[in-house]
Formats: C-alpha cells, sequence, structure tokens
C-alpha cells in the first residue's frame, strides 16, 4: 500500500496489522513517505510531538533561567556619584534591568519595581563583602573599589567603575596591580593626591560604557 494519506476518514478501513508506506496527513504537501506497521503509525501520528516537561527557555549571556530574568545590577553606593546614579536609574528604567544599591545609608531614589536598596552596618568592606555574596556570573557591579572588581570579576560577573573602566578578566589582575603600585608610591611620599573631581566627561564616558554593556549582554 503507498501512498494513502492518513486522516480520520480512512483510518478505520486499513488492518492495524498491516506493513505499509503511507503519506501521512503532516506530510501530504511534502509527499514523504512513512514506513511501518499501521498500527504504529497511528500511535506516533496521534501522540504530541513534544513529551515531558516543557524546554527550558534559552537565556542569553548574562541572563538568568528564571523567565529569563536579565541580570541585576549592584551598585557599590557608599561614594557612588549622584550624576551617575541618575543615569544608571535611567537607564535601568529604560532597559527594565534591576538595580540594587547597597551602602552602609540610605540612598534616594524615586521609587520602582525595579530598584532597591540593601544597608549594611557601618565598617570596612562590609559593603563589599555583601555584594561580593549576592553577585552571580553575568550580573554587573558598578564600584571604584578594584579589589572588590576583583572579587566580582573572579565569580564570573563584570565591573564597571563610574569613571566608566569596565573590568573583565582580562584586565582586572593589571589593574590592581596598577592600584598597588600606586598606593605604594602614595605611601612612600612619591604621589601626592587623590583621583580628580568626577566631572561631565567621566558622567559621559560612564553613560556610554554602561550603554554599550546593556545591549551587547541583554
Amino acid at each position: 500500500m503507498k501512498g494513502i494519506l492518513m486522516n480520520g476518514n480512512n483510518r478505520s478501513n486499513i488492518r492495524l496489522g498491516v506493513h505499509v508506506k503511507v503519506v501521512q496527513k503532516q506530510d501530504q504537501f511534502s509527499g514523504k513517505l512513512s514506513e511501518g506497521i499501521v498500527k504504529d503509525i497511528l500511535i506516533s501520528q496521534s501522540s504530541p510531538r513534544h513529551q515531558g516537561a516543557p524546554a527550558k527557555r534559552h537565556c542569553g549571556q548574562g541572563q538568568r533561567n528564571f523567565g529569563c530574568m536579565t541580570m541585576q545590577i549592584y551598585v557599590d553606593a557608599d561614594g557612588f556619584p549622584n550624576a551617575a546614579k541618575d543615569l544608571l536609574i535611567r537607564a535601568a528604567i529604560r532597559l527594565q534591568v534591576p538595580v540594587v544599591f547597597v551602602a552602609n545609608k540610605q540612598v534616594r531614589y524615586e521609587p520602582s519595581v525595579i530598584i532597591s536598596s540593601i544597608i549594611v552596618p557601618e565598617g570596612p568592606d562590609l559593603a563589599d563583602d555583601r555584594i561580593a555574596e549576592l553577585v552571580q556570573p553575568g550580573d554587573l557591579v558598578i564600584t571604584a573599589d578594584i579589589p572588590l572588581a576583583d572579587r566580582v570579576v573572579a565569580k564570573g560577573a563584570f565591573a564597571l567603575n563610574y569613571r566608566g573602566k569596565l573590568y573583565t578578566e582580562d584586565n582586572i589582575k593589571d589593574r590592581l596591580a596598577m592600584r598597588d603600585l600606586m598606593n605604594e608610591l602614595r605611601d612612600g611620599g612619591m604621589m601626592t593626591g587623590g583621583p580628580s573631581a568626577f566631572g561631565k566627561k567621566d558622567c559621559q564616558a560612564f553613560v556610554n560604557q554602561l550603554d554599550s554593556f546593556l545591549i551587547k549582554h541583554l
């Protein structure tokens, strides 16, 4: 038997134990032949194509498999410039990326379902420790603290300085070594002063790097 279209009208007219070559209903346009016992073909035709648990949605790099919830952004908020904070919040709301400010004091921001804060006790590195504990691979941490950036990158996440420098596994060790060298020079009196005041160029560099990162990783 060849070229039989398997549909509800002719199933009852075919002996179920007969070995046949047939064109099943879903293949009627291509003419593809299915070979086998009629009973087996009917069972396979009536069974759903996908059984068991539904396939997980594919999440892109930097996204978690929780309904494809996007990455989290954690902010080392002690000393975070207000101008950079406002730009970050705008970008987060526009792209619906959750932001968590971590600091030892209350951070002011407009209420939003995707913006939150964590207050830690005052003390050295307590905010850093909390961020390092919470961060997951693919997350973004905004911090000017290079040792924290090193811890973040070691967990498979990314760190962004609010002056626009992105820290990754390719550059963090060099940045850390440079930071240690600068500290030694300052401690030895060979260098004085600190970083310049946060200005418009820094703000622009930050928002450019942030937008570039989010577009790439979301």
